[in-house]
């Protein structure tokens, strides 16, 4: 038998037994207790978010990280494995290999977050890690990533404590170095936002270069990392990751009326909101849009319903490669893009007789190819921190000349407009707006949506929907500012469940309907022919009525 030497086993027994020893200290079991009991918590949440959302067809995009699989499986998978790790964790606290199977999980947690990061994919307020408990609990969404954040720097720290060899005593100490970083990472993601004020001066003008029309309007903005809200007389429009909303409010209205969508860019906005959207708020949509910048809609159409929206190819240089807000666009039209107007995928299907005129028109005889239709050119910058910001822009419109006879500003006959035709090249400027920054500053915490968005209002929700069922839409009114649906809730799934069912039940009568049509159609042509049929045999002679031939 080989010996051993007594100095080195007295000098590596401590560390090892920090390692492998199956009495962990006190304090180390209820550690590992707790977090059990938060991992069990956090997977029954998920399984009841994925409970409450089991009917389709819902939204379920593919996974950022792995878009092999559906958020809805990765959910499902986390879920999975947290009740698992709590079951272990909570009968295994004293074990010695429950503190690795927790630093595995929470590696694989982080590294999952780092990889939506580097993939462009924010940590969105209202993760949805916690499930439907904040809507339970009446916990704000703000609140609810706050807290899984703490739960987080929870993990860390105790990992930190045990792993690297803490006593008791140090504890202390690592609990207050805890609550001295925990604002900072509790704050982390949407720490600050920016405050914005301006005007936008908006000229319109004749062919003949007549000024027609003069309009002075101010707008509001506040943007964050990935939310923003503007504001222009009474149009609103905000949005918090990919859920963005349209709102018109008019003081002497008692209620207002909203629209959801899913999407990066405002679908139903035109000209009071999109302007200071594209001058300030549009790097959101170029983050997460990178090799889709060019297919950015013309300003001055509703992108939603309008396919004249898509006819051009945005041509775009920007300020910084940081915050990518444009320094320059063109929109010009492109024979790719004006025979695929219609096919754009910011369009949702037409649902009025009048919507399918638009949707099925030719475009290449509209407008010729080359044709500048809109321009925005940052004319001056300002410097706010290390941002650098449009102090004063300009979008210019273009129309063709001698297609509106009531736009050439001379005295002509009231005369039905020129047909459209794409010969028809040269352009004229038919307006001009200013765009002029007046104050700017930078604001501590997130957007303040809770005391910036009016209620009631009823709001059309267009985020989960079915084509095949006919269902577009649901409706709701909100009578609170967290009554706010930011995204998809169980409330909402719900909704549209109901109206899921609905829409399948008339679609159902429509079909029986048709088939009791049907059969009534067959039964009425083959009545006739059944009636001639008989008539026929009845004229034919039967070989009982054949007279004979006399025998001689």
């Amino acid at each position: 038998m080989r010996g051993t030497d007594p100095e080195l086993s007295r000098e590596s027994a401590p560390a090892l037994s920090r390692l492998t020893s199956s009495c962990l200290p006190p304090w180390t079991a209820w550690f590992l207790g707790s977090s059990g009991v938060l991992l069990g918590t956090l997977g029954l949440a998920k399984l009841a978010a994925l409970w409450t959302t089991r009917t389709g067809p819902l939204s379920d995009p593919p996974d950022p990280v792995f878009p092999i699989l559906t958020s809805r499986t990765i959910e499902a998978c986390a879920a999975a494995v947290e009740l698992s790790l709590g079951v272990l964790l909570s009968c295994g606290r004293r074990r010695s290999w429950a503190p690795w199977l927790l630093a595995w999980w929470v590696a694989m947690v982080l590294l999952y977050r780092a990889s939506r990061w580097l993939l462009g994919t924010a940590w969105k307020v209202g993760c949805g890690c916690l499930g439907p408990l904040p809507a339970w609990l009446g916990l704000t969404n703000t609140f609810s990533t706050h807290l899984v954040w703490a739960i987080l720097l929870y993990w860390c720290a105790g990992l930190a404590a045990l792993f690297l060899g803490f006593r008791r005593r140090s504890c202390p100490s690592l609990a207050l170095s805890a609550a001295l970083l925990l604002p900072r990472a509790l704050h982390a993601a949407d720490s600050e936002h920016l405050h914005l004020q301006g005007t936008i001066v908006t000229t319109c003008y004749f062919e003949n270069g007549r000024e027609q029309s003069h309009a002075v309007s101010a707008f509001e903005v506040r943007v964050a990392t990935d939310a923003w809200w503007i504001r222009n007389g009474n149009n609103h429009a905000f949005g918090v990751g990919s859920n963005n909303f349209g709102l018109l409010w008019v003081p002497s209205e008692q209620v207002a009326v909203a629209d959801a969508h899913f999407g990066y860019y405002p679908l139903f906005e035109s000209q009071p909101t999109i302007y200071p959207w594209i001058a300030y708020c549009s790097g959101i949509f170029f983050r997460h849009h990178a090799d889709d910048i060019h297919h950015l809609p013309l300003p001055g159409y509703v992108a939603l319903t309008q396919p004249e929206a898509h006819t051009c190819e945005a041509r775009i240089t920007f300020l910084d490669p940081v915050l990518l807000l444009p320094a320059q666009i063109e929109w010009v039209t492109t024979l790719e893009s004006l025979k695929n107007a219609a096919n754009s995928r910011f369009l949702r299907p037409p649902l009025h007789p009048r919507e399918f005129l638009y949707y099925y028109m030719d475009y290449t005889t509209l407008y010729p190819t080359g044709m500048v239709r809109q321009t925005y050119r940052v004319l001056a910058t300002t410097n706010l921190g290390p941002r650098m910001l449009p102090l004063s822009a300009e979008f210019v419109a273009y129309l063709q000349r001698g297609l509106y006879p009531d736009l050439s500003g001379e005295p002509t006959p009231k005369t039905g407009n020129v047909p459209h035709t794409a010969n028809l090249k040269e352009t004229f400027v038919s307006e001009r707006s200013l765009l002029t920054l007046t104050h700017a500053a930078v604001v501590s915490g997130p957007v303040p949506f809770d005391r910036l968005l009016p209620v009631p209002a009823d709001v059309t929700d267009m985020r989960l929907r079915s084509h095949r069922w006919g269902v577009y839409s649901v409706r709701y009114r909100v009578l609170s500012p967290p009554g706010w649906k930011f995204t998809p809730d169980a409330e909402l799934t719900n909704l549209f469940e109901a109206a899921l069912r609905s829409g399948q039940t008339q679609v159902l009568l429509r079909y029986g309907l048709r088939a009791m049509l049907y059969l009534a159609f067959g039964l009425l042509v083959a009545l006739p022919l059944w009636w001639i049929g008989r008539h026929m045999r009845r004229a034919r002679p039967s070989p009982q009525t054949i007279p004979r031939p006399r025998q001689p």
